[in-house]
């Protein structure tokens, strides 16, 4: 019997533990990186979520480099615990190309990149964990 109910415990402890764990820890909770795929519905998008000397470092995927996210001149970024919000505010791509104020939301909870325009027109991509 106590044998049983040793097991008993321990059992509730460790389930106890993990699932502590996973509520108190923010995904970029160790050292490893994390790649999210993103579905854009015209393309599909690459993000990696790592930490650096204990700082999260998100960067995307762009002509097969990676590169920080949100680090343009005309981009602000504000990091959260589960994620970020880019500000991009308006400038030229090209002759043909302009981008008018838009915040971008990496929420790595919901695993979704909200990005919504000057217009307030708002999109939602789903992402996942890329194998």
């Amino acid at each position: 019997m106590r044998f049983l109910a040793e097991n008993g415990l321990m059992k509730s402890f460790l389930i106890t533990s993990f699932v502590f764990s996973l509520l108190t820890s923010p995904s970029w909770g160790n050292e490893n990186e994390v790649i999210y795929e993103c579905d854009y519905r015209t393309g599909i998008g690459f993000y990696r979520v790592e930490k650096i000397n204990k700082k999260p470092l998100i960067s995307i995927r762009k002509n097969l480099d990676w590169v920080r996210w949100c680090s343009e001149e005309y981009e602000t970024l504000k990091m959260y615990d589960e994620g970020g919000i880019c500000h991009i505010k308006t400038h030229k791509i090209d002759e043909n190309t302009w981008i008018y104020d838009q915040t971008v939301t990496l929420d790595l909870l919901t695993r979704t990149v909200v990005n919504v325009n000057n217009l307030g027109k708002k999109s939602t991509y789903r992402c996942s964990i890329f194998k």
